[in-house]
C-alpha cells in the first residue's frame, strides 16, 4: 500500500513540476512575445521620426549644396563672360576649361551631377558636357521650344524640373536632352527677360543609394516633388501610392494595401516643395513575433522531454549551462534556433579571439598613421624636441645614435599624373620589407611623390651600412614590383632628431645635384656636399634674360623653350644650388610673370592653377628636363598666349577705328595724320595693317574711296562730278579713269545698270 502510494505521490511531484515548470514556460513566452511585439513597435514608430529627420538633413543637405554651388557659379567669372558671346567661342580654350570645370560642379558637387547644358538664348549656342553646338541645328526644336516657353514663366532662379515624360534623348550635335529630372537656372537681364538656361542632370544612381541607406534598417524612403510626382525611392508601390495619396494627417499617413501597412512620415527638404517621406512596415514585427513564439514551443517540447527522462533532477543538471548560455547571449549575441549549445560558445569564442586581433591591427596600423603624421611634423619644423622625446616614449621608439636622411625618388614616367605618383610613393611606404624596416626612426612616409625615410644606426660606419641596405631594399622593391627606377638623396650625418628639418632640405638639394639628374647610367645613392667645399662666385646672366624676354614679348615659342633650356643648362654647368640655384629660378620666373605685368595682364589668370603654390612646386623638382618643361609650359606659355590674344583684341580695334576716320574724311588722309589723330606711331599702324589685312595705309584708302563711290553712285542723286569733288579727286576725268578701273565700267554707266534695282552689284 505504501508503494502504491509512493508511487502516486512521485507521479503527482512529476505531475506538479510539469505544471510548474511548462505552464509558466507557455505564459512566459506568449508575455514575452507580446512585450516584444509592443516593444518593437514602439522602437519603430519612436525611431521613425529619428530616420525621417536624418533623411530630410541629409537629402537637405545634398539638395542645399547643389542651391548654393550652382547660384554663387551663375555669378562667377568662369560662367558670366559666355553670357556676352555672340559666337560659339571655340578660340576661348582656357576661358572653356574653367567653364567646364565650374559647370561640372568641380571637386564639390560633382558626385551629384550626371551632366549639364548652358543654352545661350540671346545668341542662339549651347554647351554641354559633350561639347558646344549652335541651337538652331538641333533637330528637336518645337521639344526645344516648348521647354524654354515653359520656363519663362517661373519666378525663381533656380528650381527643380521633373521632365521624365520627356523623350530621352542624350545631348550631342543633333538633339538637345531636355528629359529627366534636373536642376534648371534661369539667367535674365532686365531689359531682355530671359537670356539663358542652364540646366543640371542629377545623377540619379547617386540619389537612390542615399535613400537606400536606411532600407537595412527596416525603413522605406521616397522622395516625391511639388506635383507628388516620385523623384525616387525604395518601393516602387509604397511611392506609387504616396503620388495618389492626398490624406495627410500631422505628418503620419497609413496606407493599407496589398503590399502592406505602413506608418509614414514626411518632412520638406526646403527645395522646391520635395518631400522626403520614410516609411516603416509593422509587418516586420509579426514576424518577429512568429519566430519568438516558436522557439517558446521549442522550449516547451524539450523541456517536457527532458523533465520524462530525467525528472526533476534535469534542471540541476543543466543549471551551470543555462547560465554559461545566458552569459554568452549578452557577449556574443542571441543562439540561432537550430545552433548547438557547445557550437555557439565555440564560435562565440573563435569570433573574440579574431575580434581581439583585428582590434590589434588597428590599433598597429593608427601607430603608423601617427608616426607619419608626426615625420610630417619634424618635416616641417613644426614639432620641439620635447614633443619629439614625448613622441618616442609614447610609441616606445628606441634613439638611435647617429641619423642620416634617406628622400627616395622615383623615376616616373612623364605621362604620369600627380595622384598617380603619389599613389605609388603611399604603396612603397606602406610594403617596405620588415628587414629594412628596423633601421628605420618613424615609419616612411610619403612626400611629394618621394619616399621619406629616417636611418639610423649605432655609429657611422653602421649608420652608412644602413643606408645602403635601406636604399637597395627599397630599390629592389620599387624596381620588381612597381617597375620603376629610383634615386636617393642623402643628408649629412646628424644626432640629435630635432635637425630632421634640415636634413631633409639637403637630402633633396643631393637630388637636384648633376649626378642624381642624369638621364643615363644606373640609379644610386647621391650625398649631399655642402656648397660651401666647392664655393665659386657667380654672376646672374643678364643677357641671357634679355634674350628670354625679347623672345617671350615677340610671342616666338621656339625660340624661348631653347632660352629657356640654355639658362637651366648653364646653372648646371656652373654648379649652381641650394638657395642659390633658387633664387635665380624665382627671379627669372619673376621676370618672366612681369613681361605680361608691364601689358596689363592679369598675373593671377596667367597662374590660375599655381597662384599660391607656383615656387613651392618649383622646389620640388629634381630634374632639369623636366624643369625645363614646368617653366615652359606652366609659365612662359600662358604669357605668351595671353600677350597673342591682348595684342589681336587691341589690333583689330585699331584697324577698326583707321577705316571709321577714312570714311569720315572721305579719303583725304594720310598716313602720319591718321597716326596723330589716333594716338599711335605710323610704323606701329603700318604693321597692324600688314598682320591682320595684308595690306598698307594707301590701299586701304583707295579700297575704301572705291566703297564710298559705288555707295554714293546707288544711294543718292549725286552726278558723277559731285561724287568725284566729294571724293576730293583732282578732276572728274582721274575718279572716272580709276572707278572703270577698278570696276570694269564707267561710273555713269555702273549707276545706270545697278540704280534700277534689276541688277545686283
Amino acid at each position: 500500500m505504501k508503494e502504491k502510494q509512493r508511487s502516486r505521490y512521485e507521479t503527482l511531484i512529476f505531475n506538479r513540476l510539469v505544471l510548474l515548470v511548462a505552464i509558466p514556460l507557455l505564459i512566459g513566452g506568449l508575455l514575452s512575445g507580446l512585450l516584444y511585439y509592443r516593444g518593437e513597435t514602439t522602437r519603430g514608430h519612436a525611431k521613425l521620426g529619428e530616420v525621417t529627420a536624418s533623411a530630410a538633413v541629409r537629402m537637405t543637405s545634398a539638395f542645399d549644396a547643389l542651391r548654393k554651388y550652382y547660384l554663387a557659379a551663375l555669378r562667377n567669372s568662369s560662367f558670366t563672360w559666355m553670357e556676352s558671346c555672340v559666337e560659339i567661342p571655340y578660340s576661348r580654350y582656357s576661358n572653356l576649361r574653367d567653364a567646364q570645370e565650374l559647370l561640372r560642379g568641380g571637386d564639390y558637387v560633382d558626385t551629384y551631377v550626371a551632366g549639364y547644358e548652358y543654352i545661350n538664348l540671346r545668341y542662339g549656342w549651347v554647351l554641354s558636357n559633350v561639347g558646344m553646338f549652335p541651337l538652331a541645328r538641333m533637330k528637336n526644336q518645337e521639344e526645344i521650344q516648348n521647354f524654354i516657353q515653359a520656363q519663362r514663366d517661373q519666378a525663381a532662379t533656380l528650381y527643380w524640373v521633373n521632365q521624365t515624360g520627356a523623350e530621352v534623348r542624350g545631348t550631342s550635335s543633333m538633339y538637345l536632352d531636355v528629359s529627366g529630372r534636373c536642376l534648371v537656372a534661369r539667367i535674365t537681364s532686365v531689359k531682355d527677360g530671359l537670356v539663358g538656361l542652364l540646366m543640371i542632370h542629377l545623377d540619379m544612381e547617386w540619389l537612390s543609394d542615399m535613400a537606400a541607406e536606411w532600407k537595412p534598417l527596416g525603413y522605406d524612403v521616397a522622395l516625391l516633388d511639388a506635383n507628388r510626382d516620385p523623384i525616387t525611392a525604395t518601393d516602387a508601390q509604397l511611392a506609387e501610392a504616396l503620388s495618389t495619396t492626398r490624406n495627410v494627417d500631422d505628418g503620419e499617413l497609413r496606407i493599407p494595401g496589398s503590399f502592406g501597412s505602413y506608418l509614414i512620415q514626411g518632412q520638406s527638404i526646403n527645395f522646391n516643395g520635395i518631400t522626403c517621406y520614410v516609411a516603416y512596415n509593422e509587418k516586420q514585427n509579426l514576424g518577429s513575433v512568429v519566430t519568438a513564439l516558436w522557439i517558446s514551443l521549442l522550449i516547451l517540447l524539450v523541456t517536457l522531454v527532458v523533465l520524462l527522462v530525467c525528472r526533476w533532477n534535469s534542471a540541476f543538471l543543466y543549471r551551470p549551462i543555462r547560465e554559461l548560455l545566458d552569459q554568452a547571449n549578452g557577449v556574443f549575441g542571441q543562439r540561432e534556433q537550430d545552433q548547438d549549445e557547445f557550437d555557439y560558445l565555440t564560435s562565440g569564442v573563435t569570433r573574440a579571439a579574431q575580434n581581439q586581433k583585428d582590434m590589434q591591427k588597428l590599433v598597429q596600423a593608427q601607430r603608423r598613421q601617427l608616426e607619419q603624421q608626426f615625420l610630417l611634423h619634424i618635416l616641417r619644423s613644426e614639432a620641439t624636441l620635447d614633443a619629439i622625446h614625448n613622441t618616442m616614449q609614447e610609441f616606445n621608439i628606441q634613439p638611435f645614435g647617429v641619423y642620416r636622411l634617406l628622400v627616395l625618388n622615383i623615376v616616373f614616367e612623364k605621362k604620369m599624373t600627380g595622384s598617380v605618383r603619389e599613389a605609388v610613393a603611399q604603396t612603397v611606404t606602406q610594403h617596405l620589407p620588415v628587414e629594412i624596416s628596423r633601421y628605420l626612426f618613424f615609419c616612411p612616409v610619403a612626400v611629394d611623390a618621394t619616399v621619406v625615410m629616417v636611418v639610423g644606426g649605432d655609429n657611422e660606419e653602421a649608420l652608412n651600412t644602413n643606408v645602403e641596405t635601406v636604399y637597395k631594399g627599397a630599390a629592389k622593391l620599387v624596381s620588381a614590383w612597381l617597375g620603376f627606377r629610383c634615386v636617393g638623396g642623402v643628408s649629412r650625418m646628424f644626432d640629435n632628431p630635432e635637425q630632421i628639418a634640415s636634413a631633409w632640405h639637403e637630402a633633396r638639394e643631393a637630388l637636384r645635384s648633376r649626378e642624381a639628374s642624369a638621364e643615363e647610367g644606373p640609379r644610386k645613392l647621391v650625398f649631399y656636399t655642402p656648397t660651401e667645399d666647392n664655393h665659386t662666385e657667380h654672376s646672374y646672366d643678364t643677357l641671357l634674360e634679355n634674350e628670354i624676354v625679347a623672345a617671350l614679348t615677340s610671342c616666338n615659342h621656339r625660340e624661348t623653350e631653347r632660352l629657356i633650356g640654355v639658362f637651366i643648362d648653364r646653372l648646371e654647368e656652373k654648379g649652381i644650388r641650394g638657395y642659390e640655384r633658387m633664387f635665380y629660378l624665382q627671379r627669372l620666373v619673376s621676370t618672366l610673370l612681369m613681361v605680361a605685368e608691364n601689358a596689363g595682364l592679369s598675373v593671377s589668370k596667367i597662374l590660375a592653377d599655381h597662384s599660391d603654390s607656383l615656387f613651392a612646386e618649383i622646389s620640388r623638382i629634381y630634374s632639369k628636363e623636366k624643369m625645363k618643361a614646368f617653366l615652359m609650359e606652366e609659365v612662359a606659355v600662358p604669357v605668351m598666349d595671353m600677350l597673342a590674344n591682348f595684342r589681336r583684341d587691341n589690333t583689330s580695334e585699331l584697324v577698326k577705328n583707321v577705316i571709321a576716320l577714312i570714311k569720315q574724311t572721305n579719303g583725304d588722309l594720310s598716313l602720319n595724320e591718321c597716326a596723330e589723330r589716333l594716338n599711335y606711331s605710323a610704323s606701329y599702324i603700318w604693321k597692324v595693317l600688314k598682320n591682320e589685312r595684308n595690306t598698307n595705309f594707301s590701299d586701304l584708302v583707295v579700297s575704301q574711296k572705291l566703297e564710298m563711290a559705288k555707295e554714293l553712285l546707288l544711294t543718292t542723286d549725286m552726278s558723277v562730278a559731285q561724287v568725284a569733288e566729294t571724293l576730293h579727286y583732282s578732276n572728274v576725268q582721274n575718279f572716272i579713269r580709276f572707278f572703270s578701273r577698278e570696276v570694269g565700267m564707267t561710273p555713269g554707266k555702273y549707276k545706270r545698270e545697278y540704280q534700277t534695282g534689276k541688277n545686283k552689284p
